[in-house]
């Protein structure tokens, strides 16, 4: 019998169930990309460097494949582009170390790539090398050593080249202007492609770009999530991928895992008996407390030097989750009393009134580490189980120092079910 044939199977034929049958084949597909990973893995590289700072910049942990990766080994090559490059991208991983003097030597390389001419006639440079682009792009940005004027060059650079690249070429046209939005200019498209346009790859991109709604409004990228979702699943499913690059492999792996969790994830919230408000209320919740990092980082860096937001303290995260919290929510009621628990009460972050969620905030600080944030967990938990609209205790633990340090394990043995009472433990961002 062909596959994929609708008749029915001859009596004694064994049947092969629809959902096998498609596991099989994602399965197959994520075989060909950790092969891929494995032959193409490299560093110091811009291709592996953009693959790690990939997740990163959209929150997501990155696969052991990734984990190698650091500054060391770069600072003696700066010279070469590709090296430059790998070394910018670690300015945006949250745990490279870097080593003594390693920003005024990437400074001077760059300093050094100002006086080359970027758009030569051989097209050997780093603005034809995207992945290059994106990455010094990223150091020139991040490292306090580089000057405003070598800022302003490349931004000359980029805002000169966006007529020399063909918007056809999707991962070419898009990583240059991404490059540029580093730096504060922006690439519009000239045409919005449609799903049925894309590879596999070029739709993954796409996806991992409306991961980042700020860089795809201004870009005029205009795909929809549920669209590229689809069209990422059909592809996964109904054809054969190959990889050259790790880059696209890499991107290939995030996007097509995130999607898959999210399709069985929206599976078991409909399978579940609890109330869709509540269990929606859970996923926004946790949502907006996994990427929190994303908006801190993002007040952190503005637009035009200007001043930057910080935030310093559990109470600056406070203020920042409220102003989140009512983008979603419209009762939304801060500072609530709880019932006496051991001779006391005292007030609760936030609750949800009409989800029935209490949201609490916790900020790592030097006498405030894991274990502490264990017992202060514990204590609201008991308290918490007594207040009459606490359905559901979410506890969001921002983390910016990596002082939690098992995050994981935080997670898993806070988060359960105690009694009537559902608790989920959120750190964010994550030591990796």
């Amino acid at each position: 019998m062909v596959a994929g044939s609708c008749e029915p199977q001859a009596s004694g034929q064994q049947v092969v169930p629809v959902s096998s049958v498609l596991g099989t084949e994602y399965a197959r597909t994520r075989e060909q990309l950790c092969e891929a990973l494995t032959r193409l893995r490299a560093w110091p590289s811009a291709e592996s460097g953009f693959a790690r700072a990939a997740y990163s910049i959209v929150g997501l942990k990155p696969p052991a494949h990734l984990d190698h990766l650091s500054c060391e080994g770069t600072k003696q090559r700066l010279a070469e582009s590709p090296v430059l490059a790998a070394a910018g991208y670690c300015y945006e991983l949250p745990v490279a170390a870097k080593p003594a003097g390693f920003d005024s030597e990437w400074a001077r390389a760059f300093d050094r790539l100002v006086q080359r001419d970027p758009f030569p006639v051989d097209r050997e440079s780093f603005f034809f090398r995207p992945l290059d682009l994106v990455g010094i792009s990223f150091g020139a940005m991040r490292c306090p050593d580089v000057t405003p004027a070598g800022q302003d060059w490349l931004r000359s650079v980029l805002a000169e080249g966006e007529h020399r690249i063909d918007e056809k070429n999707v991962w070419a046209y898009w990583l240059c202007g991404y490059a540029a939005w580093i730096l504060g200019n922006t690439w519009r498209s000239k045409r919005t492609p449609t799903a049925d346009d894309l590879s596999l790859s070029e739709l993954c991109f796409f996806r991992w770009l409306s991961l980042q709604p700020e860089f795809a409004r201004h870009a005029g990228l205009l795909l929809s999530d549920s669209l590229l979702d689809a069209a990422i699943l059909r592809r996964c499913f109904t054809t054969q991928a190959s990889f050259q690059s790790m880059a696209e492999a890499s991107m290939v792996m995030m996007i097509t895992d995130l999607v898959m969790d999210r399709v069985i994830e929206s599976a078991v919230e409909r399978a579940l008996p609890q109330p869709v408000d509540t269990l929606s209320a859970e996923r926004v919740v946790t949502t907006i407390c996994r990427r929190f990092p994303l908006l801190v980082r993002q007040l952190a860096s503005r637009h035009d030097n200007r001043s930057g937001i910080d935030v310093n303290d559990e109470y600056d995260v406070q203020d920042l989750l409220h102003g989140l919290l009512r983008l979603h929510f419209e009762d939304v009621r801060p500072e609530e009393w709880t019932p006496s628990y051991g001779g006391a009460s005292t007030r609760m972050d936030f609750l949800l009134k009409r989800e029935q969620v209490v949201v609490e905030a916790k900020m790592t600080r030097k006498n405030l580490d894991q274990k502490k944030i264990i017992s202060q967990l514990s204590e609201d938990i008991e308290r918490y189980r007594a207040h009459p609209d606490c359905r559901s205790l979410l506890c969001f633990v921002y983390d910016p120092d990596r002082r939690c340090h098992n995050p994981t394990a935080l997670e898993d043995d806070l988060t359960g079910q105690r009694g009537a009472l559902k608790v989920v433990v959120v750190v964010s961002p994550k030591s990796i």
